[in-house]
């Protein structure tokens, strides 16, 4: 029987996927240690000049809006102005409700960066430019058809 185990043993590959599981297990238990370097790597970097007032406007709406309820932000209809939206034709109503989807995307990412604290950096700067661009372009098309 000695001879037929260390037969076994020779022919016994090493598991390598044993060792990406320790090593995993290993990882996650100092996980929640997070040093210096990390904290500024999380941080998003924070434009010098600031938002611009048209921008800065633009970003209060949105969070005003968001805050007390009048825009939800899981639902791309609460975006929408009814009155304008309703004498559409049915190509202005498609393209106000494919743009909703994405303004509310966004909105959602800046209420969260907001929230945060993080009012003065390029990502909310870049996020907050992009939304009120779109809306213009579409309501250059539609009307007055979102109620930011």
């Amino acid at each position: 029987m000695d001879d037929q185990s260390t037969q076994q043993n020779r022919f016994k590959k090493p598991n390598p996927l044993g060792k990406l599981i320790k090593e995993v297990k290993d990882a996650d238990q100092v996980q929640g240690e997070v040093g210096p370097e990390q904290e500024t790597l999380n941080k998003p970097l924070v434009d010098p000049t600031g938002v611009s007032p048209e921008d800065q406007a633009f970003l209060q709406d949105i969070v005003s809006k968001v805050g007390s309820g009048r825009i939800n932000p899981h639902q791309p209809s609460s975006l929408i102005n009814t009155e304008i939206y309703d004498k559409l034709t049915e190509e202005q109503q498609g393209k106000v409700d494919i743009n909703a989807m994405t303004l509310l995307s966004n909105v959602r990412q800046i209420k969260e960066l907001h929230d945060l604290g993080h009012t003065d950096t390029y990502q909310i700067q870049n996020l907050v430019n992009s939304c009120r661009l779109m809306k213009e372009r579409v309501e250059q098309d539609c009307g007055d058809c979102y109620i930011i």
